[in-house]
């Protein structure tokens, strides 16, 4: 996956697909108890192997959370929303989001601009590029929601 061969921009935005599906597990599953109407558990599992096809339909859906209506200590979660709330896990995919900036950054990246210029070409002509970069924005952009009710 981090082959130098391979464009670092590419490596980012395919990489990322594994990051943010966690991210928004760590978001969406500790607050999930009681959300109506549908359970949190599978779509994020599924936006593992199909992205925002999978989390798209239950963050439309989703009862938002606008006030703290619903505040649980660790002790009432299950098994996944302990994981997905730990300081652990918080910190592993910190570490994993900055470890994937600094390699599309160092990497051939920002510096010789040639990535860049390579990576336009692969988005225009492959469409697993295309369709993984257009993924994870849209998942990038669409985690506003969850992130301020996580605030």
């Amino acid at each position: 996956p981090f082959d130098p061969a391979v464009n670092p921009f590419f490596v980012f935005f395919f990489n990322s697909l594994g990051i943010i599906p966690a991210i928004y597990g760590a978001l969406l599953l500790p607050g999930s108890s009681g959300q109506k109407p549908l359970p949190t558990l599978p779509f994020v599992l599924g936006s593992f192997f199909a992205g925002f096809l999978a989390l798209g339909p239950y963050l439309g859906l989703r009862a938002d959370r606008t006030t703290m209506e619903f505040v649980a200590g660790a002790k009432d979660f299950s098994t996944p929303q302990r994981i997905a709330d730990s300081r652990l896990t918080g910190l592993a995919l910190l570490a994993s989001a900055i470890g994937l900036v600094y390699f599309a950054l160092t990497n051939n990246g920002i510096v010789t601009g040639s990535a860049l210029e390579n990576f336009s070409s692969l988005f225009n002509t492959l469409k697993l590029v295309h369709v993984s970069t257009l993924d994870s924005v849209l998942l990038s952009i669409l985690m506003y929601g969850p992130l301020l009710e996580d605030l």
